[in-house]
C-alpha cells in the first residue's frame, strides 16, 4: 500500500519590491514607492548614525557649507566665473561627429543645477545616485533624476559584483529595486561599495568646535558682564548683610536703581586686577584651530573661505596650486558618470564601442588672487555659457 504524499498548502509569498522596468518610464513611481524629493535627503535609511552627523555638520558648519559651494562653483566654471558648464568636443585624432552630436543632445537634457547637485552630494555625502529613464522604443535616455544619497543601497554579492540597487524609504517594506544598468553612481574616496564624504575625517573637529563654541559664548558673556562687589561697613553682622541683600534685590525687580545709600565704610564697585579677555585667549585659539583643521580638510584655500592667513605657503600660492589639482580630480570623477550616461544612449542607438570617441572639455580655472587678468580665449561651444553675454543682451 503506497503512502499518500502529505498535502502542502501554498502560503502567501512576501511582497516583492517595486521594480523599475528598463523599457518604461519611472514617472508612475514618483507618487508611489519611488521617492526622489530633495527633502527626503534628511531621512536616511543607510548608515543612519553617520548620515545624521554629516547632515548636521553640513547644515551647521559655515566652513563646510562655504567650501562645498566653492568646490561646486570651480568644478563647473572658470576661475573668474565668466564661463559655466562644459562641452563635448570632437577628438582630433579620431573624429566622430555623429557621436559628438548624440552626446551633446544627451547632456543638453540636464540642467546646470543638476550637475551642481551631483558634485555637491558626491563631496558632502560621498555618493550621488542618478536614475536614468531608459526608453527602449525611442532608443534614448529620456529622463534623469537624482535620488536621495542616504536612501540608496548597493546590492552586491560576496565578491563585490553589483547586481542592482534598492531605494529604501521609511522602513524595509517601502522599497524600490533598480537595475544596475539604469543607475549612475558617483563616488568620492570610494571604500568597497560606497564613497566617503570629503569631511568624514572632520567629524571629531566639528564635535569639539561645537563644545568650544558654547564655552566661548559663556566665557565671553561672563567676561563682558562683571559682577558688582558690595563691601559691607565695619561691624556689619549677618542679619544686616541679609537685610541689605533682600532690599537690593527688591529694588532691582522694581526697575533701574538710580540711587544707593551706603553707611560709612561701605562700597559698591567692579572687581579689578583681571583683564576682561583673560578667560577667552585659550578658547579663541582652540576655536581657530578647529576651524582651520576643517578648512584644511576641504582642500579650499583659506582666503576663498574668508579666513585670513599670511603664511609663507599662502604667499607662494601652494594651496592654490593644490586646489587646482583637486578640482581636476573632482571633474574627472564627474566625467566618469557623464560618460556612462552618454554611452548608454550611444549603445541604445547601436553605436559600436569603437566609435564612442569624444572629449568632455571644462573651462580653464585660475585661482591666483594677485593675477586679475586671465588670458583665456572666449569659449563658443555648446554646453558652455558665457556669463558676459547676460549683461550685453
Amino acid at each position: 500500500m503506497s503512502r499518500r504524499r502529505p498535502r502542502t498548502t501554498k502560503t502567501a509569498q512576501p511582497a516583492q519590491p517595486s521594480t523599475l522596468p528598463l523599457g518604461s518610464s519611472f514617472s508612475n513611481l514618483h507618487s508611489n514607492r519611488f521617492y526622489q524629493i530633495d527633502d527626503a535627503e534628511e531621512f536616511p535609511s543607510r548608515a543612519i548614525a553617520l548620515a545624521q552627523q554629516l547632515i548636521e555638520m553640513v547644515n551647521g558648519c559655515p566652513e563646510v557649507a562655504s567650501a562645498l559651494e566653492v568646490i561646486c562653483a570651480y568644478s563647473l566654471s572658470s576661475g573668474v566665473g565668466d564661463e559655466l558648464g562644459f562641452s563635448v568636443v570632437v577628438d582630433e585624432k579620431q573624429p566622430k561627429p555623429n557621436t559628438v552630436k548624440i552626446a551633446r543632445a544627451v547632456l543638453g537634457r540636464i540642467d546646470l543645477f543638476t550637475y551642481w547637485q551631483i558634485v555637491w552630494r558626491m563631496m558632502a555625502w560621498g555618493n550621488a545616485f542618478g536614475l536614468m529613464d531608459i526608453d527602449t522604443k525611442e532608443k534614448a535616455v529620456v529622463g534623469f533624476n537624482l535620488l536621495p544619497s542616504w536612501q540608496v543601497h548597493v546590492i552586491a554579492d560576496r565578491l563585490g559584483a553589483i547586481g542592482g540597487y534598492e531605494q529604501r524609504y521609511g522602513n524595509l517594506s517601502e522599497t524600490a529595486s533598480i537595475p544596475a544598468s539604469a543607475m549612475i553612481h558617483w563616488t568620492y574616496s570610494k571604500r568597497y561599495l560606497y564613497g566617503r564624504s570629503l569631511f568624514y575625517e572632520s567629524l571629531p573637529d566639528w564635535e569639539k568646535l561645537k563644545d568650544v563654541d558654547i564655552d566661548l559664548t559663556d566665557a565671553s558673556r561672563s567676561a563682558s558682564i562683571q559682577a558688582n562687589l558690595h563691601i559691607m561697613p565695619p561691624g556689619a553682622d549677618d542679619a544686616f548683610k541679609q537685610a541689605y541683600k533682600v532690599d537690593h534685590e527688591r529694588r532691582r525687580k522694581q526697575g533701574l536703581i538710580t540711587d544707593i545709600y551706603l553707611l560709612q565704610g561701605a562700597e559698591v564697585r567692579k572687581p579689578q586686577g583681571l583683564p576682561s579677555s583673560f578667560p577667552l585667549t585659550g578658547l579663541l585659539a582652540h576655536f581657530d584651530k578647529r576651524r582651520l583643521r576643517i578648512a584644511a580638510r576641504s582642500r579650499v584655500p583659506t582666503y576663498l573661505l574668508g579666513i585670513e592667513s599670511k603664511s609663507a605657503r599662502e604667499i607662494a600660492m601652494q594651496p592654490a596650486i593644490s586646489f587646482m589639482v583637486f578640482i581636476g580630480v573632482v571633474r574627472q570623477l564627474l566625467t566618469v558618470g557623464l560618460r556612462q550616461l552618454i554611452d548608454t544612449e550611444l549603445a541604445l542607438k547601436g553605436i559600436p564601442e569603437a566609435s564612442r570617441i569624444y572629449k568632455l572639455k571644462f573651462p580653464k580655472i585660475n585661482v591666483n588672487p594677485y593675477n586679475q587678468i586671465v588670458d583665456d580665449p572666449d569659449v563658443n561651444e555648446p554646453g558652455v555659457t558665457d556669463t558676459d553675454s547676460f549683461g550685453n543682451a
